[in-house]
């Protein structure tokens, strides 16, 4: 018997790879040795069966064709599943070489290879604002989507958010389907000065699942400013080396810095050493990064006389700057050197040890004083006060001798007072400014018996006595406090000549205070002795109480815990401030009006908010009286009755609104929400709370801004806050709003609040609001018109044509098509009649807009202008070449030939210049405008030009003016001619100013033909 033959297993398949082309997968392997009897491969989606491919014996490759589709995987829609494995596996099965099946080896051992595909990666986004525009800018993002990689790519889905910077994103609703690159461009709108960001995030999607946001976030807003907090100054190279160090303001989070310059100046110091207005600013030679806050830079300027060196840093992102507050630089420990003054004059009195100086400051800093120096032999020099500019000004010394200079110098600075041993001048200076010091090489007995008494309520009379036979005039002053004459600031005085009685009436005290009186001798005009001394018989109190003051209240009925603002008028008695009032409740009997409990207290307020606790129902009784600085208390203010109350009340119980309107978000309806909505006017609206007696309002306000277009083009439109409605009632009751009540338009898909305030019997208010959106249920269609032209009359006759899903109550507003902006002359005409412009414009620029409007006000057809435009194609078309002027009703005036315009367009507008170089301008939106004509008329006979001309040149009242260019408008025209001795040729000069015309100016067709038939 034969010996059965050994079967053995086949090699197996080595070097397997897997390799991805978009959604084709491609397998390939070495064979571990000829499989002349076959091969099998097989591939798994993630950890699903196997699914065999047809391959041949000798095949290393084989690739899956179309039979792995996008379609069936995530992001498309409706599908959830993700391919997250790709494996296959491949074996052979070698020839045995003598018989088939029963001498066949066997197959090899199966060789399996696997991959694992990845989200696509987060896509890079850069951002680039606009060349032109500051509030436009562009998000751009790019992804690597190799149809190789690991990762596959099906598309990219973005989201964007816009607001004030410091409350985060709200994201928009997702954007799908994008490409791998791509960009999105916005134009914002947003408040000046605030802080607002554009937010965009972007994130990539594939059949292996989704990739992290990448989120990129751009802030408008102008930058933070910098204020410099300290500086170093060097000498180098003929100007300084300037080191500043600086403090950001503002959070950068809100506020961010791209740049930081900073700026110089050396000028003049305005007062209080400041920068003076209109400085010119000098901007370093560098610009350092945001993150900086130090900058060092070079002048090549330096200090000069009567100059301050100011710093400031100026920021800037994206198109704006801001200037940081300027910093005062002090160079080598002073802030500058001012012009020094010039003596011009001085002289010295001996037998008073005395010294007068007259000198000029010379300086243009306006704080800059003049003071004068001493400088004793062997002695330290001091100062004895400050001089006025270019006046003689006295000073004591203890001993004047021969060998003993003055000076005088500049400085902006304070004096701190002092003496000597001997009771005279020594002042402390201290100076953030001053000059070189120029040098140059010093009073009888004191009056007795000074006295004051009251005259007035505002004067007083100063006696003394002549007890010196040298005086030749006494000088009395006074003064509100004793040290007054110690002060570098000279109290109010008069000089009494010595042949006037020894005493004066000094008038227009201020009232209300105590006032000091002393007296000194002159020996000469300029010689001086010393001051009386300060006693009681020199000094007047001119103290009266306060005038009785008169309560007001914010309100005389409240409610249990409502607040009270209590105010008063002080009424000084002596010219003094208030120092104190007090609030009390007051009780009244037969007796009278006493005070019987504290309310409340202030010092020098007007008004207080106080809170009381009274029980609802009663009625309580307030008075306050008042106490001057000058100590002296006013008597009770009349009572005033405040009575408790409860609280108003107000309801919005019904209303014609839609509860539960459904808004949809797309286009496919897939995506909705539900407002409260008006679809139809009239709205009816019930307000209760008001009662029999009381009132109600009610308004509706827009909730948000709203643009849209307009029939006449102009650009006003709907503001967050604009009244659109306002209506009052006595008691609660209904309110119906129709279109003719609005004082705005109700916009289709705009959003409004309602809101009825009621206010009851007792003047107590109470409000509710009812937010809702305009939804018309009706909305209006695009109109057509049927025109004709009438090149005799040269007017145009107009019969619009319905839409063809309009309304029995649809209207519609006629407006005239010129050069100029769109003109209503018509408004609710009635579809298929006729109607008449009498002063179309001329030329191709003329023509009608046919605007059809809902019995609500609707004028949008689908968010599309309800408007049809008539043109030349529609036979609206006049053809003249000549001025027309249309007056007194039918009167006509032409000029056909050799005609000059000359237009001015007048806005009414006002610049205002500000502190610091700030220029704004207001405008009015009215524009006025003037138009000159200028043209030669031919005197023929039977021409009745002139004639009109002259009728025109006396009509006093509105024309109507077209012109060949294709205006018509309504103005005053004065006429002015010029004609030459024995010359045909009459010169006529037209000065026209355009006015509003008086109403509508297009009529019906029955009264256009009845206007003719008059003529």
């Amino acid at each position: 018997m034969a010996k059965k033959a050994k079967k053995t297993k086949s090699k197996i398949p080595y070097g397997l790879t897997i390799s991805r082309s978009e959604n084709k997968y491609t397998f390939k392997w070495s064979k571990g040795e000829a499989y002349k009897d076959g091969q099998q491969v097989a591939y798994s989606l993630n950890s699903g069966k196997y699914k065999a491919l047809k391959v041949s014996a000798t095949a290393t490759t084989v690739n899956t064709g179309t039979a792995i589709k996008a379609a069936d995987y995530f992001p498309t829609a409706g599908k959830t599943k993700k391919l997250s494995k790709v494996k296959f596996r491949v074996r052979g099965n070698a020839d045995s070489g003598s018989g088939k099946k029963k001498d066949h080896d066997t197959w090899s051992n199966w060789a399996y290879k696997e991959i694992t595909l990845r989200p696509p990666s987060a896509p890079a986004i850069t951002f680039e604002l606009d060349e032109t525009l500051s509030n436009k800018g562009t998000f751009s993002w790019n992804l690597d989507t190799s149809s190789s990689s690991l990762c596959p790519f099906t598309d990219t889905v973005y989201q964007t958010a816009f607001g004030p910077t410091a409350e985060g994103p709200r994201w928009g609703a997702e954007v799908a389907g994008q490409s791998a690159s791509g960009s999105l461009t916005n134009e914002e709108t947003y408040p000046s000065g605030s802080s607002y960001s554009r937010w965009f995030r972007i994130r990539a999607r594939g059949m292996a699942g989704e990739s992290a946001f990448s989120e990129a976030q751009h802030i408008y807003a102008l930058p933070a400013r910098c204020d410099v907090s300290d500086a170093l100054v060097e000498v180098s190279d003929g100007g300084y080396r300037i080191t500043l160090n600086f403090d950001v303001m503002e959070d950068l989070a809100l506020y961010p810095i791209d740049s930081v310059t900073p700026e110089y100046t050396f000028a003049t110091p305005g007062a209080g050493m400041s920068v003076p207005s209109g400085a010119s600013w000098t901007s370093a030679e560098l610009t350092v990064g945001p993150t900086m806050r130090s900058v060092q830079f070079n002048t090549t300027e330096t200090l000069k006389e009567d100059q301050m060196l100011f710093v400031r840093i100026t920021t800037a992102h994206d198109k704006g700057t801001t200037t940081g507050s300027p910093y005062a630089v002090a160079v080598g420990g002073s802030y500058g050197t001012l012009k020094a003054p010039t003596i011009s004059d001085a002289s010295t009195d001996t037998s008073n040890n005395s010294v007068s100086i007259t000198a000029t400051t010379t300086s243009e800093v306006p704080d800059a004083q003049t003071i004068v120096w001493y400088q004793p032999a062997g002695a330290p020099m001091r100062c004895l006060g400050s001089a006025k500019s270019d006046t003689a000004t006295s000073f004591k010394v203890d001993a004047l001798a021969s060998s003993d200079v003055f000076g005088v110098q500049n400085i902006v600075g304070t004096l701190t007072a002092g003496t000597t041993a001997a009771g005279n001048p020594d002042y402390t200076v201290s100076a953030s400014l001053a000059s070189a010091i120029t040098w140059g090489t010093a009073p009888a007995s004191v009056p007795k018996d000074v006295a004051a008494t009251a005259t007035g309520s505002d004067s007083a009379l100063v006696t003394w006595h002549w007890s010196y036979s040298g005086a030749v005039s006494a000088v009395i002053s006074w003064a509100q406090t004793k040290d007054a004459w110690e002060s570098n600031e000279e109290p109010s005085s008069v000089t009494v000549s010595k042949l006037h009685a020894p005493e004066w009436n000094i008038i227009g005290l201020t009232a209300g205070v105590t006032w000091y009186f002393r007296v000194r001798f002159m020996t000469s005009d300029t010689s001086s002795g010393e001051w009386s001394e300060i006693t009681d018989a020199a000094t007047v109190n001119l103290s009266s109480a306060p005038t009785t003051p008169a309560l007001t209240l914010s309100r005389t009925t409240i409610t249990v815990g409502q607040t009270v603002t209590a105010g008063w008028a002080y009424a000084s008695g002596d010219g003094t401030s208030q120092a104190h009032a007090e609030i009390w409740e007051m009780t009244v009997s037969s007796d009278g009006v006493t005070p019987s409990a504290l309310i409340a207290a202030t010092d020098t307020e007007q008004q207080l908010i106080f809170s009381p606790e009274w029980a609802d129902g009663t009625t309580h009784y307030l008075s306050v009286r008042l106490t001057s600085a000058s100590g002296m208390t006013s008597g009770w203010a009349p009572v005033v009755a405040i009575t408790v109350t409860p609280a108003a009340s107000c309801t919005i119980s019904a209303t014609s609104l839609t509860y539960g309107y459904t808004v949809y978000d797309d286009d496919a309806k897939t995506e909705s929400h539900t407002v409260t909505a008006l679809e139809a006017l009239p709205l009816s609206v019930t307000v209760t709370g008001a009662g029999n007696a009381g009132e109600t309002t009610l308004a509706i306000e827009r909730a948000e801004s709203f643009r849209g277009a307009r029939p006449d083009e102009s650009t006003l439109d709907g503001f967050d806050g604009e009244t659109i409605y306002l209506a009052m009632i006595h008691g609660a009751g209904t309110f119906t709003v129709v279109y003719d009540d609005l004082l705005g338009s109700l916009d289709d898909g705009a959003k409004y609040t309602l809101t009825a305030t009621v206010t009851d019997d007792y003047g107590q208010t109470a409000e509710a609001s009812q937010a809702f959106e305009v939804h018309w249920s009706h909305k209006a269609g695009i109109p057509g018109a049927t025109v004709a032209a009438d090149d005799g009359r040269l007017a145009v006759t107009i019969t619009p044509t319905a839409p063809t899903d309009a309304a029995d109550d649809d209207v519609c507003d006629i407006y005239r098509l010129s050069i100029d902006k769109p003109q209503l002359i018509y408004q609710g005409a009635a579809f298929g009649s006729s109607y008449v412009d009498p002063y179309p414009a001329l030329g191709p620029e003329g023509g009608h807009r046919i605007v059809t409007r809902t019995a609500s006000g609707c004028i949008t057809a689908d968010d599309v202008p309800a408007w049809y435009d008539t043109t030349a194609d529609d036979a609206d078309y006049l053809d003249d070449a000549a001025i027309i002027i249309d007056f007194d009703a039918g009167e006509r005036v032409r000029i056909p030939y050799d005609i000059s315009l000359d237009n001015t367009f007048d806005k009414d507008f006002e610049s205002t210049q500000y502190l610091g170089g700030a220029v704004q301008g207001d405008w009015n939106p009215a524009v006025g405008r003037t138009l000159s004509i200028d043209a030669d008329l031919i005197l023929d006979a039977g021409d009745e030009n002139v004639e009109k001309l002259r009728d025109l040149a006396a009509y006093a009242g509105i024309c109507h003016i077209r012109t060949s260019d294709g205006s018509s408008f309504s103005g005053n025209v004065d006429v002015q001619e010029k004609r030459e001795q024995r010359s045909k040729k009459l010169a006529v000069t037209l000065s026209i100013i355009r006015i509003d015309p008086e109403g509508t100016e297009a009529m019906t067709l029955e009264e256009w033909q009845e206007a003719e038939g008059a003529k």
